[in-house]
């Protein structure tokens, strides 16, 4: 007997990025946990000094964005919370940008393993190869190579965001075969 497993538009769940009021992603993102909807607010702890001491802080890679993996149903209560502005909209499309799921782990990894701040660039970068990683703690990281004011970045790109990147050092990184 061969069983066929159905997918209807409401089953299937896909991440968007939600456009946010500023400083309340992490708000938010614990209102979409305690509902049940999987969420992911791009953060990375930094070290801020004050004028008597030194924090350690969560600081917000893309602020006013929110990561969320949602089918149709849980669209429409994402938009229901008040501080919920709407979704990155593709505007040749009128339609919600999906993010993949590739993107989304790579992103995750290079913010929980990188020892350099994570950088956003939503202007266009010179691509010029795609490169592997293979010191440091980002070892095994496979993005492209991106130059920018002479220094050299591997990033990743975002849907409709732009490039999440980070500095390495010449030695650092392979270039891959295409």
């Amino acid at each position: 007997m061969v069983r066929i497993k159905v997918f209807s538009q409401d089953t299937l769940k896909v991440w968007l990025a939600a456009d946010v009021q500023m400083f309340h992603e992490q708000r938010i993102s614990e209102i979409l946990t305690n509902s049940g909807i999987e969420n992911f607010v791009p953060v990375q702890k930094e070290y801020h000094k004050g004028s008597d001491c030194v924090k350690l802080i969560n600081h917000v890679v893309i602020p006013k964005i929110i990561f969320v993996h949602v089918g149709l149903m849980e669209r429409k209560q994402v938009l229901e919370l008040p501080e919920v502005i709407n979704f990155i909209v593709d505007h040749v499309e009128h339609q919600p940008v999906v993010i993949s799921d590739k993107q989304i782990a790579k992103f995750k990894f290079m913010l929980n393993l990188s020892d350099y701040v994570v950088n956003i660039a939503d202007k266009p970068i010179m691509k010029c190869a795609k490169v592997e990683i293979i010191k440091g703690t980002l070892a095994g990281f496979k993005g492209e190579l991106l130059t920018e004011n002479s220094s050299q970045t591997v990033g990743i790109y975002l849907n409709a965001l732009g490039y999440a990147y980070v500095t390495v050092a010449k030695g650092d990184f392979i270039c891959m075969a295409t």
